[in-house]
């Protein structure tokens, strides 16, 4: 029964339009988080990651030795393979038009919170074999990336901004691949640039010497008030809740990048360092069971 229930919490399943940020911006926020982890702990995941098979490794590196960026995409690489098909709602939490805030009864059935918990108790636990903690690790890689992408805390009627139809990037005909990917895209940066340019917002954070937010909830209504800000045209807010902006095609304005960026940014970077700040505090830990 442990071996079949840990391996209800490993796999997942993720619909074709349930990404989080591009593989660019699940690369950089790992990028960023390695940055920021104790010398001891990136000795661990060079361990954890001896362990990824080769089949897994051709999906997201060229490299014989993936770095630890590389792996950050995982789930979206396998969510076709059959394996990985039992949970198709652990990349986001969706509420309804009428909330003001995000709250753990919609996840009843599982979303990125209980996602988060459940990987960190994996990776905690040295009882289990590298590559279901290796597994596990990837995954939180991921879900802190998608946690912090403003519509993957948003609303269930239009799949988290997948049917919100816009005009403005010639790659992303709905909001939701809008903030996933064009944004970022946008730039016309490199990884390399990118990954500079965010260890300097994410120097500026830390600088600031604000107190770790460790609760998941907190960092998903953050990304929901971002969601929910009239800057982000994704809803305009009245008495009864966030209502959509329009119900066909509309044009963003042309300033949008320039608006947001500044956003995506500090979303990134800030998602790196409490990455990084989650596994300092995992993989540092006293051995662990799960009962």
């Amino acid at each position: 029964m442990l071996v079949r229930w840990i391996g209800l919490i490993i796999i997942g399943s993720y619909g074709l339009d349930s990404y989080g940020w591009s593989d660019m911006g699940h690369k950089l926020v790992c990028d960023i988080a390695y940055e920021h982890l104790d010398p001891g702990v990136k000795g661990t995941i060079q361990d954890l990651i001896k362990a990824l098979p080769n089949e897994h490794k051709v999906l997201i590196s060229e490299e014989d030795v993936p770095n630890f960026g590389d792996l950050c995409p995982w789930p979206d690489k396998i969510r076709s393979l059959s394996e990985y098909k039992a949970v198709a709602t652990w990349h986001y939490v969706n509420v309804d038009r009428s909330d003001a805030s995000m709250h753990r009864s919609y996840c009843v059935t599982g979303c990125i919170l209980s996602a988060i918990d459940q990987h960190e108790a994996i990776l905690s636990n040295r009882h289990l074999s590298d590559w279901a903690r290796l597994q596990a690790m990837m995954f939180l890689g991921h879900w802190l990336g998608d946690i912090h992408q403003p519509l993957h805390a948003s609303f269930a009627d239009d799949r988290g901004g997948n049917q919100v139809r816009v005009s403005g990037f010639e790659e992303c005909k709905n909001l939701h691949g809008v903030w996933d990917y064009c944004l970022i895209a946008s730039s016309k940066m490199s990884r390399q640039d990118l990954k500079r340019l965010l260890s300097g917002v994410a120097s500026n954070i830390v600088a600031q010497q604000v107190k770790p937010t460790l609760d998941p909830l907190v960092w998903a209504n953050e990304s929901f008030a971002i969601a929910r800000h009239p800057r982000t045209r994704y809803c305009k807010i009245t008495e009864s809740g966030c209502q959509r902006l329009a119900s066909r095609r509309f044009q963003l304005p042309a300033d949008y990048y320039t608006q947001n960026w500044p956003v995506v940014k500090q979303r990134l970077a800030l998602a790196g360092i409490r990455l990084a700040e989650l596994l300092n505090r995992v993989l540092a830990a006293p051995l662990v069971g799960l009962g």
